[in-house]
């Protein structure tokens, strides 16, 4: 089991999420990110966890690991629904080595959706306004319940992409 030191905390506001991230991915180290805010639409908490490795998103959760890879699959058009459900019931191999066996993706086109969807989770966080934020150390191996991202992502990469995303969402800028 991991043990855990307080690096820093504070309000989500004070300290941006991205503002966090950026200096997590600078400041190298095993860290776990830990991003907790209230969701206005439901009334109930929600929260994010990273785990970050020398400036590179390793691990996501057990809070807040995204979309699930199977419905991120069939948003693509990857495949049905009702393929999705077939290929997925039952013991095996992880989801997306099922989908390049059974020829929906090539090696290629798995790694981009896995890419994509650890990506919507950080990108999520872009959006945070209010909340409240703790950076611990990480002694030891991953939490077993996080979702590994293998490869690992650079952080500063995804912060850039997410950031770009935003801008161009919101139009051309008068002049």
């Amino acid at each position: 089991m991991s043990e855990f030191e307080l690096l820093f905390e504070g309000p989500i506001g004070r300290m941006h999420p991205e503002d966090v991230l950026q200096f997590v991915s600078q400041a190298g180290g095993a860290v776990r990110v830990s991003f907790e805010t209230e969701d206005r639409a439901l009334g109930s908490p929600r929260g994010v966890d990273l785990e970050v490795d020398n400036g590179c998103l390793v691990g996501l959760g057990p809070r807040g690991s995204g979309l699930r890879f199977g419905e991120l699959a069939v948003a693509r058009g990857v495949l049905p629904r009702g393929d999705l459900e077939m290929l997925a019931a039952g013991d095996g191999p992880r989801l997306g080595e099922r989908l390049v066996a059974a020829g929906h993706l090539d090696p290629a086109g798995l790694e981009d959706l896995l890419w994509e969807r650890h990506a919507r989770v950080v990108w999520s966080l872009l959006a945070w306004e209010r909340g409240y934020f703790k950076v611990t150390s990480v002694d030891g191996p991953a939490a077993p319940e996080c979702v590994p991202v293998d490869p690992p992502i650079a952080l500063s990469a995804l912060l850039l992409d997410g950031l770009q995303r935003a801008e161009s969402a919101l139009g051309p800028t008068p002049s």
